[in-house]
């Protein structure tokens, strides 16, 4: 498995999410300002205040994406044996990237998704290896490779 596609297809949607969010947040505050030579209203005051606090939402997707830009470009992607951050990892019939939770996309054909650590499925497979045996919500399945 070619981890080096795999750190830049999360880098590359990861990058395109931090893009959609930032336009968007830059949108929305380009519709709030306020026009400085004209006279404003005390309900425009108050819109405007009313904006500002829903802008605070809207940034949120901004910071969120930057900060898993840092975390997938911190990942280290070396050969695992165990599932653990930077692992790739075939279990229940999918491929995770361990380390920062993204989308699903695809890599040399094959259809990964990037999973916390803080996702409860990771805490069923943490300290796994190929072979190894799992449950999670009562199932049971096979870590078919780590990578």
């Amino acid at each position: 498995m070619n981890k080096d596609c795999i750190k830049e297809a999360m880098l590359s949607l990861t990058i395109e999410e931090l893009e959609h969010a930032t336009h968007n947040y830059l949108q929305f505050l380009e519709g709030t300002k306020l026009v400085p030579t004209e006279p404003i209203e005390l309900d425009e005051q108050a819109q405007a205040k009313f904006q500002a606090n829903l802008a605070g939402s809207l940034e949120q997707p901004v910071h969120s994406a930057e900060h898993k830009l840092k975390a997938i470009t911190g990942l280290d992607f070396s050969p695992k044996d165990t599932v653990e951050s930077g692992a790739v990892v075939c279990a229940d019939g999918r491929h995770f990237v361990i380390g920062v939770a993204t989308g699903r996309f695809v890599c040399e054909g094959v259809e990964l998704m990037g999973l916390s650590q803080a996702a409860p499925f990771y805490s069923a497979i943490e300290g796994l290896a190929a072979g190894d045996i799992a449950e999670f919500r009562g199932r049971e399945f096979e870590v078919r490779a780590v990578y």
